[in-house]
């Protein structure tokens, strides 16, 4: 039991602080089909890309997103494209206070 204690302590500190992650999900409906992808690079920035197939006439939607961390805050942008192909970009900037 003794040495159970002393090695979780020592696990811990070979584990990094951030580390880096990505995940894929994917989706098969009878009306759509689509897929989504999250990374994490451990230091605060994050991208997210999704996108949506209809089966009934091939139609792409997608949407990506980024965060991006700097001295000050972080950077945001996203843009998104509808099935009819319309199209709407955004970008933020966050400070900390």
């Amino acid at each position: 039991m003794k040495r159970l204690l002393f090695i979780a302590p020592l696990a811990l500190i070979a584990l990094p602080a951030h580390a880096q992650s990505s995940h894929s999900t994917t989706v098969d409906r009878p009306n759509y089909q689509g897929s989504r992808t999250v990374t994490r690079d451990g230091q605060g920035n994050v991208s997210r890309g999704t996108s949506v197939v209809r089966k009934s006439d091939g139609a792409i939607a997608s949407h990506n997103y980024s965060r991006i961390r700097t001295d000050g805050g972080w950077n945001t942008s996203q843009t998104s494209t509808g099935f009819g192909g319309r199209s709407i970009a955004r970008s933020r900037i966050f400070r900390r206070h």
